[in-house]
């Protein structure tokens, strides 16, 4: 009796562990699919952003927020690494920003492009670097922008419509669409 009531928790605990981990991969966006003994390719069907050759470690975020023309003036450091040999790209997620420039560590500008492959979920940065980064090495990028004052996932308030009625007021809120 104690052998088989053992062997019933193994199975279930076995079981709860393959659903918890089936679940887990699924339910926030993304697939693992194993290509050889050491390597595995991420999946996510939300995003333009190439993951399985750029990670992105940290991020500083230097922000400007203009209540006149309802928009935010950024600077974002993003800490890199490549998890490849050969990257020459950077993949990101955006939506409603004006680019001004992207440049390395240095200073070095780098070339960039805005793609809208498809408008449902935003737009591409492309983001050119040197192919010739090893695997695993750190790198840094600056990128300098503006935010649109139509961007939808921006809500601005006028003083009037706020509870004291003294200060404007900003909130974003960005749901599963964008």
């Amino acid at each position: 009796c104690i052998n088989f009531f053992n062997r019933t928790l193994n199975m279930k605990l076995a079981v709860f562990l393959i659903l918890t981990i089936a679940f887990a991969t699924t339910a926030f966006g993304f697939n693992i699919a194993n290509k050889g003994p050491n390597e595995r390719t991420y999946v996510d069907e939300s995003t333009f952003s190439n993951i399985n050759d750029v990670r992105t470690e940290h991020f500083d975020l230097v922000m400007d927020i203009d209540f006149d023309q309802k928009v935010f003036h950024g600077q974002q450091c993003l800490k890199m690494r490549t998890q490849r040999f050969g990257v020459n790209k950077v993949l990101l997620d955006i939506r409603d920003l004006k680019i001004f420039n992207v440049t390395d560590y240095y200073g070095k500008s780098l070339d960039f492009k805005i793609e809208n492959p498809n408008p449902e979920l935003g737009q591409l940065l492309n983001i050119t670097i040197p192919s010739e980064w090893f695997p695993f090495e750190v790198f840094y990028l600056n990128i300098t922008y503006d935010s649109s004052p139509d961007a939808s996932a921006v809500t601005w308030l006028t003083k009037e419509q706020t509870a004291g009625q003294k200060q404007p007021y900003v909130y974003t809120q960005c749901q599963s669409i964008h």
